[in-house]
Formats: C-alpha cells, structure tokens, sequence
C-alpha cells in the first residue's frame, strides 16, 4: 500500500470500547461524588450542631450510611454488579427522618442565631467554647444552611446517576 494512501485509511470504531467509556465514566462520577458527599458530611458532624439540633442524630446515620457505601463502592474496583449491589444493599429510609427535621433544624438555627446576637447570651458562654465552634465552622465551605440541604439534593440525585448508569450499561448513553 502506497504511503500517502496510508493517511487516508480511518480507524475502525469499536462501540464497546465507546460503551465501555461511557459505564466507566459514569461509575467513577458516582465514586467520585460519594467520596466527596462523605467528606462534607464529616465536616457537618464535626462541626457539631449541638444535641438540640433536630439534624443531629439523622446526620450521624447518613454518615454511616454513606461511610459503608463509599467503601462498598470502592471494594467495587470498577465492576457493574458490585457496585449495583453496594446500593441495593443500603437502607435509604434514614432520608426520610432527615427531610421530615430539615424545616426543623432551618427554625433551630435561626433561634440559635437570634439567641446568639444577645449581649447576655454572649457573656454567659465559655471563649474556648466559641473559639472551638468558629475552628470546626472553617471546615465548612458553603453557608451551615447549604450544608444542611446537601443530604436533600443528594437523595434526589441518586435516581438521576443509576438511570445514566444503567443507560451506559444497556449501550444507550444518556
């Protein structure tokens, strides 16, 4: 075959390859995601809202919760059924419990702020108390409030992520 005719010639495309991109590329979204949801929920328990804080032991579940899949997810290495199983396998009614807190803990911390604002308040509470807080607060990236209603958007991104993610395993990429 002459040289110049060489250039010419196109790679043959494989779709599995393409298929295969696209399931990869959607798992390591969702591997990446949880890992970062797993992170800001850490910081959330350690900013530590307080036992009076309605949001307080749903958070810790979700903690839990999301501790144990990440590691399922992990565990996966890349494989369809394991990771698919990681999900079947976790119990998503803690959910439940901390959206029906959510507008709760908004009210809790708007008295919590009000209360705070007030010169008696401030006097009675410990410095190394407040200065704990404002540490552990500087892990926060976002508002306490977006921080808050990370959990209620993430619930609802899950069916849009497992649908892509059986689209690319099905051939049919969203």
């Amino acid at each position: 075959m002459p040289s110049d005719q060489r250039h010419q010639l196109q790679p043959v495309q494989d779709e599995s390859v393409e298929l295969n991109s696209e399931l990869d590329s959607v798992m390591q979204e969702i591997l990446f995601t949880e890992r970062s949801y797993v992170a800001d929920l850490s910081s959330l328990v350690m900013a530590d809202l307080g036992r009076d804080c309605p949001l307080r032991n749903p958070l810790l579940r979700l903690q839990k919760l999301h501790t144990g899949l990440l590691a399922a997810l992990e565990a996966a290495d890349g494989q369809l059924d394991p990771l698919c199983q990681a999900f079947l396998d976790c119990d998503f009614r803690v959910y439940a419990e901390y959206c029906a807190s959510f507008p709760g803990a908004l009210e809790w911390l708007r008295q919590v702020r009000v209360a705070s604002e007030s010169p008696r308040l401030q006097r009675r509470q410990n410095q190394q108390q407040l200065q704990h807080q404002a540490l552990l607060m500087l892990h926060l990236r976002l508002p306490l409030e977006a921080h808050l209603l990370q959990p209620v958007q993430r619930i609802a991104r899950y069916p849009l992520l497992l649908r892509r993610l059986a689209a690319a395993a099905d051939g049919n990429p969203a």
